[in-house]
């Protein structure tokens, strides 16, 4: 029995690690995705309320 890690145990470890950093940054991206269609969407629904109720132009 030896203490040794073999390479695949290497291999696999990388590759964990590599598939963390990939879900870490989908995970920010989808956040600032979805806070900039947030914003944009109450943005347009304020313009969208403001031409319906006060009749305001459409900008």
């Amino acid at each position: 029995m030896s203490w040794r890690k073999k390479v695949t145990d290497h291999i696999s470890d990388v590759l964990r690690f590599a598939a963390y950093i990939f879900l870490a940054f989908d995970a920010i991206v989808l956040s600032v995705f979805l806070f900039w269609f947030t914003t944009r969407f109450i943005w347009r629904f304020t313009q969208y309320i403001n031409h319906r109720i006060f009749e305001n132009p459409w900008f």
